[in-house]
């Protein structure tokens, strides 16, 4: 579907386009018939997860919404999507095991007069509009018994980018089982095999270090400097007898 647009009172929503992917209803079909009729509810308690049908997932982009605020009809809540997309397959008992999903460029001004903690505190960094976005994309591999998630990015305009990637072993097919309990176990039973995190600064740290450098009532480069310190101790009382200037490099390049 594509051009959508309602207007609605004061409501106006768009959307550049919808897309409604796969969904295959051959497992649900095939668990009916192989009951022969004796569908009772012993039967959905066995065999109900078989009923959900294998969704191939959704996507949408150009999203724009502008209303009313629920909490005062006298004030606009704007918010627009540039994109999302859900992807999912390999369903092991209607959950599925392939996944992968994106969002870019979620935006939306925040409000002076919020009383949300979160909100306040970004208002107080001199963050008056959000524009983020993530990645996601992971995959379970049964014959190794692990999951590898490949990527997790979260990002936002001005802000930064956290990415990360790891793979946990240990990941049999009881993590699927019907058996709350015995999933249960399974769950608690990953193990992290490896793990990579990388932080990207693009205005976050900064806006954090003037604000907390206001608070001390410390200059900007005095606060930076002794949180260097505090890094470079940090970092010796974990490695123990590194060098000192590397060190020092070490807690500079973290800062900067």
């Amino acid at each position: 579907a594509e051009n959508i647009k309602v207007s609605a009172k004061d409501t106006q929503v768009s959307l550049a386009n919808f897309t409604l992917k796969g969904i295959d209803l051959a497992g649900p079909i095939a668990a009916v018939q192989s009951a022969g009729g004796a569908i009772g509810e012993d039967w959905f308690k066995e065999n109900g997860r078989q009923l959900i049908p294998a969704f191939e997932g959704f996507a949408l982009s150009g999203l724009s919404v502008d209303a009313p605020d629920a909490s005062d009809p006298s004030k606009r809540m704007k918010a627009s999507v540039a994109d999302f997309d859900l992807t999912l397959g390999d369903y092991v008992d209607g959950i599925p095991t392939r996944i992968s999903s994106s969002a870019h460029h979620v935006a939306a001004p925040l409000p002076a007069d919020s009383q949300n903690t979160t909100v306040q505190q970004l208002l107080a960094l001199g963050i008056d509009h959000v524009d983020v976005g993530y990645e996601l994309s992971g995959q379970w591999d049964e014959a190794a018994s692990r999951i590898a998630v490949d990527r997790l990015m979260l990002t936002g305009v001005d802000l930064g980018t956290l990415s990360a990637a790891a793979t946990l072993g240990n990941a049999t097919k009881d993590l699927f089982s019907k058996d709350e309990a015995v999933a249960m176990t399974a769950a608690t039973g990953l193990t992290i095999k490896n793990l990579t995190l990388e932080v990207e600064n693009d205005g976050l740290a900064d806006r954090l270090f003037t604000l907390q450098a206001a608070q001390q009532g410390k200059h900007l480069t005095a606060y930076k400097t002794a949180i260097s310190g505090l890094a470079q101790g940090t970092i010796l009382g974990v490695l123990g007898g590194t060098d000192q200037a590397a060190l020092h490099h070490l807690a500079s390049e973290i800062l900067d």
